[in-house]
């Protein structure tokens, strides 16, 4: 058992509860109160469990025999993955000068932005969710996991890593048209596999870049436009001032919580130009006040599927 300890305000218990309702926690089940998944470390896949006895520390146990090495990665994905090195205190100083963003960041205080393990888990997520509603997402993406993801047992329970791009390079588009894939996903996906696996995407290269130019990078390849690069930036690469203006479900929540009619998505930048610097957190506090006022309304459009 490792236990991580964690600064600023943080709440295991909503995390737990907003990724198991997101397409982002398919990947994730529930076992006793812990959230389970499976974690490539190395070249090798390990079951790993999170808990929390408290908000100042997050419990992370690795199923098997890792090495030191090995539990080094799991420490550093886990804090990725739980957004525990985002700057929570600053972030929260900033959203308090917003009056209606301070009652919103009240109600889910602690609430972090749960990253996906990879640029390339949020970018075949993306393209899975594209013109589909949530729980066509969700049921495509498990397909998609136990088709082409590794397989782990544990206490007679089985469980599935989320699939590598090399896998995933080498399957048809016959192999995921048979899962419901569109055939023009099928393509986007293996396409975007292919160029990660040879490294023409090369996510440590990406860090180093700016949110424009990893638009400007990302948005050659097929299937990837700028929402999806956005949906990348924040939830893959941990940007924090990124505000996906065409998303509807943003442009919903905006309304209702400023009581006013939906901004379209010029209105909605010029709305936010003063949030520079939280406006990942600002989209992602509002797309909990929109789930939080009706389910019926977090699913408004397909592209808040991830929230």
């Amino acid at each position: 058992m490792v236990r991580i300890s964690v600064n600023g305000p943080w709440s295991f218990k909503l995390a737990r509860e907003h990724l198991l309702r997101s397409s982002l926690g398919v990947e994730c089940s529930l076992w006793q109160g812990r959230l389970r998944r499976v974690l490539r470390l190395g070249r090798e896949y390990f079951l790993v469990e999170f808990s929390s006895p408290d908000h100042r520390i997050l419990h992370l146990l690795i199923h098997g025999e890792p090495s030191g090495r090995q539990i080094e990665e799991a420490v550093a994905i886990t804090r990725r993955l739980f957004g525990l090195d985002q700057p929570i205190r600053d972030i929260y100083s900033k959203m308090s000068a917003v009056n209606q963003l301070d009652i919103i960041r009240r109600k889910f205080s602690g609430l972090r932005i749960f990253q996906t393990t990879s640029l390339f888990e949020m970018a075949a997520t993306a393209i899975i969710g594209q013109q589909v509603n949530l729980r066509f997402t969700r049921e495509v993406k498990r397909r998609f996991i136990s088709l082409c993801g590794r397989h782990v047992t544990v206490g007679g329970l089985h469980y599935v890593g989320f699939p590598s791009p090399e896998r995933v390079r080498h399957m048809t588009i016959e192999n995921l048209r048979a899962i419901q894939f569109s055939r023009r996903k099928a393509e986007y996906l293996i396409d975007f596999a292919r160029a990660v696996d040879d490294g023409e995407v090369h996510e440590p290269e990406l860090q180093r870049a700016s949110d424009e130019e990893i638009r400007a990078r990302l948005m050659q390849y097929r299937g990837i436009g700028k929402w999806t690069a956005d949906m990348i930036l924040m939830r893959a690469l941990g940007r924090l001032d990124i505000l996906p203006s065409l998303d509807t479900g943003l442009q919903t929540a905006y309304g209702l919580a400023f009581k006013r009619p939906r901004p379209t998505s010029d209105e909605l930048l010029e709305l936010t130009a003063g949030w520079t610097g939280f406006r990942s957190y600002a989209t992602f506090y509002l797309w909990a006040y929109l789930g939080s006022k009706s389910p019926s309304l977090s699913r408004v459009s397909d592209e808040s599927l991830y929230s």
